[in-house]
C-alpha cells in the first residue's frame, strides 16, 4: 500500500488541474482511504480536513462519503489505541439523514449495507436483517434476497427465509434484467428444497420453465435442462407418475444396460478405489503380523506370494542392450533406404562433449583470451595492488632513500657532481 501511495503522488498532482471539483474530492477521498489502510491515521485525518475545506463545510455533494470515511477512521484509530468505539449509532444517524438529504440511491445502499455488516459482525442478526429489508433501492436484487434468506435461516425463521424470495419476485422492478428474475426463482426453489417443501419447489420450477418470453430467451439450454431435472426430482416426492411423464417428455433418453437390477445396486455398497499407498502399507507388514491379523498362525506363505507377485521384476541389462542394438540397426536401415545414410562412409563420430554447453567446451577458443585476467574476490586484482603500493608511504620513502644513496655512491666513485638529491630526481648544489 505504501508503494502505491508513492506511485500515485505524481498522477495526483497532474490530475488535480484537469478534473472537475467533484472528481477532485473523490480522488482525495480515495487517497485518505489508502492512507487509513496503510496505518497512517493522522495523515488520513489531515487529508479528510482538506477535503472538507475544498468541498465546503462537509465536503459538498460528497458529504455522506466524508462522514463514512470519518467513521471508518475512528474504527481504525480505535484498533490502534484499544478504546471502546461502536459505530452503530453514528451509522444509524447517517442512514436516517441520507434518506432525507442524499442526492442518489447509492448513498442509502452504501450506508445501509455498512451498518448491516457491522451488526452482523457484532452478532445482532435480527437488527441486520431489519436494516437490509428497509433499504428500498435493493429490492429485487438476488444478492440482497440471498443475504436476507441466509440471515433468517441462521435465526431459525424458515418461513421468512422462503418469503424473502416471494416478496422480491412480487415487487420485481421492471428496469432490472431478466437474469435477476431467473436467479430469484432458482433461489426460491433451492430454499424450499432445503426445507423439504418439494411441492412448493416444484411450483416455483414450473413457474420458471413457463415464464415469459424474456425469461425463456435468457434461460440457456444447460440452465433449462438443470431446471427440468430439478423439477423431476421435486415432483417425484409428490407424484411419481407425473415425474416419469416429465422425464420421458423433457429429459433426453438414457439407455441402460440389460440385466441391471436397480434394487441390487442400491443395496450394494459404494465402490471404493484401492489406494496404492494402502497396498504398500499392507505389504510392508511382517508376515507373522499379517497372518495374525488374518486370524491364523501360519498364514504367512500366501502373504509372501502375494508380495512377490506385486514386486516389479528386475530388467535384464543384456536384454536391454540387445533391444537397443536391434532398434539402432532398424533405424540405420531406414535411413539407408531413404538415401540419408551410407555404411561405407558413416561420417565423423559423435562429439564426446555434446552434453556440455558450447561456451564451456575445450575446442571453443572464442572468449578465452582474457578469461583468467580477473580471478579472485572483488578488489583483489592488479589495480588494487597498485593502489595499495601507492598508499604505502613507508615503503615508498624507503625506496627513495635506497635509490638516492645508490646514486650518491655512484657519483662519488666516478667523480661526478656532488649535491643533495631533491624530489623529482633533481639535485641541489651545495
Amino acid at each position: 500500500m505504501s508503494s502505491n501511495l508513492k506511485k500515485m503522488k505524481g498522477p495526483w498532482r497532474e490530475a488535480k488541474s484537469k478534473l472537475l471539483p467533484m472528481q477532485r474530492v473523490l480522488l482525495t477521498l480515495n487517497k485518505a482511504l489508502m492512507l487509513m489502510h496503510s496505518g497512517k491515521i493522522d495523515d488520513a485525518k489531515q487529508v479528510l480536513e482538506a477535503v472538507k475545506e475544498e468541498g465546503g463545510k462537509e465536503g459538498g455533494q460528497a458529504w455522506w462519503r466524508v462522514a463514512m470515511l470519518e467513521i471508518a477512521i475512528k474504527m481504525q484509530d480505535d484498533k490502534s489505541r484499544t478504546s471502546s468505539y461502536s459505530p452503530n449509532a453514528d451509522l444509524a444517524a447517517l442512514l436516517e439523514r441520507v434518506r432525507t438529504e442524499a442526492p442518489s440511491a447509492d448513498a442509502e445502499k452504501t450506508v445501509g449495507t455498512a451498518l448491516a455488516q457491522v451488526l452482523v459482525y457484532q452478532g445482532d442478526l435480527h437488527e441486520a436483517a431489519s436494516v437490509l429489508e428497509s433499504i428500498a433501492s435493493l429490492q429485487g436484487y438476488p444478492a440482497h434476497a440471498a443475504t436476507l434468506a441466509s440471515l433468517y435461516a441462521r435465526l431459525g425463521q424458515k418461513d421468512k427465509s422462503a418469503a424473502v424470495f416471494d416478496k422480491a419476485l412480487a415487487s420485481f422492478p421492471p428496469f432490472l434484467p431478466p437474469s435477476f428474475k431467473i436467479k430469484l426463482l432458482q433461489g426460491a426453489a433451492a430454499v424450499r428444497t432445503a426445507q423439504g417443501d418439494h411441492a412448493g419447489a416444484a411450483n416455483v420450477l414450473k413457474r420458471l420453465l413457463s415464464g415469459g418470453e424474456d425469461v425463456k430467451e435468457e434461460l440457456e439450454s444447460d440452465a433449462r435442462l438443470r431446471a427440468v431435472a430439478a423439477l423431476v426430482v421435486a415432483t417425484s416426492w409428490v407424484d411419481v407418475g407425473e415425474a416419469e411423464f416429465l422425464a420421458q417428455k423433457e429429459l433426453p433418453a438414457v439407455h441402460l444396460e440389460e440385466g441391471l437390477d436397480a434394487e441390487a445396486l442400491e443395496a450394494h455398497g459404494l465402490p471404493r478405489r484401492r489406494s496404492s499407498l494402502a497396498g504398500l502399507r499392507r505389504t510392508s507388514l511382517p508376515t507373522s503380523a499379517a497372518g495374525a491379523a488374518a486370524g491364523g498362525g501360519g498364514g504367512g506363505a500366501p502373504q509372501e506370494q502375494e508380495q512377490e507377485q506385486r514386486q516389479p521384476k528386475k530388467k535384464n541389462p543384456e536384454a536391454i542392450k540387445r533391444r537397443r542394438a536391434r532398434a539402432r540397426a532398424a533405424y540405420l536401415a531406414e535411413l539407408a533406404a531413404a538415401g540419408k545414410y551410407d555404411a561405407a562412409r558413416p561420417g565423423p563420430p559423435p562429439d564426446p562433449e555434446r552434453w556440455i554447453a558450447k561456451s564451456q567446451r575445450s575446442y571453443n577458443k572464442r572468449g578465452k583470451k582474457g578469461r583468467s585476467r580477473f580471478v579472485g574476490a572483488q578488489g583483489s586484482g592488479d589495480g588494487a595492488q597498485k593502489d595499495t603500493a601507492r598508499l604505502d608511504v613507508a615503503s615508498r620513502v624507503a625506496a627513495e632513500k635506497k635509490k638516492g644513496g645508490g646514486e650518491l655512491e655512484k657519483g662519488g666513485a666516478t667523480g661526478g657532481a656532488g649535491g643533495v638529491k631533491m624530489a623529482g630526481g633533481r639535485r641541489r648544489k651545495k
